[in-house]
């Protein structure tokens, strides 16, 4: 599937996002279990690689699925933050990390839900966060 194209404006506003998440995002130091590695733009939206402590993935791994999604929406920043504005209508923060034995997993913050392979919500999970493959 081809990614959308964008306009100049969306550009703009994922540059601007993105110039606001950086510092954001390198200064955070509110979680113990897990380092930000990266912070990204990918079309609209934006992506914060997470490295998760080994002992802690295992611990998220055999967690219920809504305990695993609310650890991850920790991660996102608040509604009320610049961001959000920065952002194009249709962008959004993306949890992401590939941490084992978790495997490759994705949150979207803007939706409080799993993104699928292609970037997308996934339709139908409600809350459900299982690994993307």
């Amino acid at each position: 599937m081809a990614a959308p194209e964008t306009t100049p404006a969306v550009r703009a506003g994922t540059r601007a996002a993105l110039a606001w998440a950086v510092p954001y995002f390198q200064n955070q130091h509110v979680c113990s279990t897990a380092q930000v590695t990266g912070v990204a733009a990918r079309a609209s939206s934006l992506v914060v690689r997470l490295d998760i402590d080994p002992r802690w993935a295992r611990d998220l791994a055999g967690m219920a699925d809504d305990l695993r999604g609310a650890w991850f929406a920790l991660h996102c920043p608040f509604v009320r933050e610049p961001v959000w504005r920065l952002l194009p209508e249709e962008g959004d923060i993306v949890i992401e990390t590939a941490a084992a034995p978790l495997g490759w997993m994705q949150w979207s913050c803007r939706h409080a839900a799993p993104v699928d392979a292609d970037g997308r919500q996934s339709a139908g999970e409600g809350r459900s966060l299982t690994p993307v493959r």
